[in-house]
């Protein structure tokens, strides 16, 4: 009874009192590294991204850790949509906070269709916050938009 009664205030306490008023993020391309043709026959890119946030508001006592992650976002002639991920992190509390520092893509941004040249691509920056009870919740940061290269290069 006691542990349904403590998962009942953590579900409250994340729907109706927590707060974002203090949180910040910011994700920029810096520059593209690679474009490519790989073997697979498929393009890959190697982004550099100034990334930076605050997560410091959104922990209290019913945040289990905070899922952090950018995607790249465009559209070709085939689909209408197309999002992959490139960046992720999982935060806890002493890791809330992280100036503006130039990073890597964790994952290559692929494209099986061979359409990433002179590409439109928009970054997106979310957050999920994980509490220890009840449902995950996503924010979105900030965005940025680029366009990739017009030929394959390497640097």
């Amino acid at each position: 009874m006691i542990a349904l009664m403590a998962l009942a205030l953590n579900y409250y306490t994340g729907v109706n009192l927590r707060t974002h008023k203090h949180v910040t993020g910011d994700v920029k391309h810096v520059k593209t590294h690679e474009l490519t043709l790989d073997k697979y026959k498929v393009d890959r890119a190697l982004l550099e991204l100034s990334m930076g946030y605050d997560l410091r508001g959104v922990f209290d006592w019913s945040t289990h850790v905070v899922f952090l992650y950018v995607t790249a976002n465009y559209v070709t002639n085939r689909h209408e949509r197309s999002e992959v991920v490139i960046f992720d992190k999982i935060i806890n509390k002493s890791e809330a906070y992280q100036p503006s520092t130039n990073v890597f893509a964790k994952y290559f941004l692929y494209d099986f269709g061979r359409s990433l040249r002179n590409r439109q691509v928009s970054l997106k920056f979310f957050y999920e916050i994980v509490p220890i009870g009840g449902f995950i919740k996503q924010f979105q940061l900030s965005h940025h938009t680029f366009t990739l290269p017009p030929q394959y290069s390497q640097s």
